[in-house]
């Protein structure tokens, strides 16, 4: 099966038994030798044995004559073959050579009667000869190799194998399910959402890095549906401030078709307004969606804040005057250059200013300020003492079509993109913009940063 689970307990099967029989092979592998030495020592002195069958010779004869022939058919008992698997030496109580693999040595001294492979033979607790062992390991194992006690060893070890492998493929099995649980739920969830379950979210708990992927999975998720709750509405919005001046169109290219409207200079005009209207609302919507896409063509140069700002405002100030409203303009002497688009930084003031002057009553004031923000930034405040903004509306409006104000047209308040182009330029120059106000009939800062120019 193509499954992670079943992937990784295999992974953990042969893991393990690689690990057990490397673990085996490297013991036998390194401890050949003494193991050989401990399991032929221990058979030699088992009761019955050669050592056994030594003692029991010389308790019946006395002493050790001809007792070369005894030893040879003694050792074969055990399944050994004397002159293939090792070298044996019998001396008597004296050390004096009565046997060996080698006739020559017969007759000379036993060197190191205390060595680990020289078994004394006891009488009555009296040493009355010694049996010496020399192993050729590779000849022993093959000699010795259907010997009881390699038999038995060899399937215990095969026991302890199994029943090692069995459990640890079960932990292993068990292990790997647990630890893809979490992605089991997660795919689980996807499929949910997937299927309509809207609200359904992964759950936030596991190890670190599934955390983490349920967190990002669903903040993905979230971003998601934000996006395309978004969407739905732009297009609601869309649709729905196209259908007056559409609908105004209709209306009255209908009523001149009929012939209750005169095709006359003054409805026509009203029609070219209509068409105005429309024409600078998709002109809008363009300019947002490239801004927002971040392809909106920048040229970015070094920027004097303070005679741009004063060319803008005396743009405003007939308009201002009509209106009643005082404009005025203050920058910090060590206010930084900044690196701008100059054509779109204008269109950014452009938009605060013709929404403060909208917003602010006959009387009132307008202030530009532009001061140093840190050291690398300049921030450029819009501040009017108009109605205000309510502290619902704040969060908003620089969303599309967002009006603070329903009551007003389309005529006197804008498509209600004015704002939200405004930021796209901004973050498209690496800046923030932000709108601070204390509520109705307190006016209103808008907050603008934008990356001062390194020399």
């Amino acid at each position: 099966m193509n499954k992670l689970w079943v992937r990784l307990s295999a992974a953990f099967s042969v893991i393990l038994i690689v690990g057990m029989l490397s673990t085996l092979w490297v013991l036998f592998a390194s401890n050949r030798e003494s193991m050989v030495q401990s399991m032929l020592v221990s058979s030699f002195q088992t009761s019955g044995g050669p050592v056994d069958r030594l003692r029991t010779y010389y308790v019946i004869r006395g002493s050790w004559h001809n007792v070369d022939r005894f030893i040879e058919e003694a050792i074969r008992l055990i399944g050994l073959d004397v002159f293939d698997a090792l070298e044996v030496t019998f001396a008597d109580e004296n050390g004096i050579i009565l046997f060996d693999n080698i006739a020559e040595r017969e007759g000379t001294p036993l060197e190191d009667i205390h060595a680990v492979n020289v078994l004394p033979i006891k009488v009555d607790e009296v040493v009355r000869g010694y049996l010496r062992l020399r192993i050729d390991g590779d000849s022993v194992v093959r000699a010795t190799f259907q010997n009881n006690a390699v038999e038995y060893l060899l399937q215990t070890l095969a026991i302890v194998v199994t029943i090692g492998g069995v459990f640890g493929i079960t932990a292993g099995i068990i292990a790997s399910r647990w630890l893809t649980a979490p992605l089991t739920r997660l795919s689980q969830t996807a499929t949910a959402i997937r299927k309509g379950e809207r609200e359904r979210r992964a759950a936030e708990h596991g190890t670190d890095e599934v955390r983490v992927l349920a967190q990002a999975f669903n903040t993905m998720i979230d971003s998601q549906q934000a996006g395309e709750k978004q969407r739905q509405q732009l297009v609601g919005d869309i649709a729905h401030e196209l259908r007056t001046p559409l609908s105004v169109l209709q209306g009255n290219l209908y009523a001149m078709l009929e012939g209750v409207y005169p095709a006359d200079s003054a409805h026509v005009a009203g029609l070219y307004d209509q068409t105005r209207l429309l024409s600078r609302l998709v002109n809008d919507l363009h300019e947002l969606s490239q801004a927002e896409a971040h392809k909106l063509p920048l040229d970015k140069q070094r920027l004097d804040p303070a005679a741009s700002l004063e060319e803008i405002l005396e743009t405003f100030r007939p308009l201002a005057e009509n209106k009643g409203v005082a404009l005025a303009l203050d920058v910090a002497p060590d206010t930084p250059r900044l690196y701008a688009d100059p054509g779109r930084f204008q269109q950014v003031i452009h938009n605060l200013l013709a929404n403060a002057l909208r917003y602010t009553p006959e009387g009132g004031r307008i202030t530009l300020e532009a001061r140093p923000h840190g050291a690398n930034h300049v921030e450029i405040r819009v501040i009017d003492t108009g109605r205000g903004i309510a502290p619902e509306h704040l969060t908003h409006i620089f969303e599309r079509f967002y009006r603070a104000d329903p009551s007003r047209d389309r005529a006197s308040g804008g498509a209600g993109l004015g704002l939200a182009i405004a930021r796209a330029i901004v973050e498209a120059h690496d800046g923030t913009i932000s709108a601070v106000s204390s509520g109705i009939g307190r006016g209103t800062e808008i907050i603008v940063r934008l990356p001062a120019f390194a020399a």
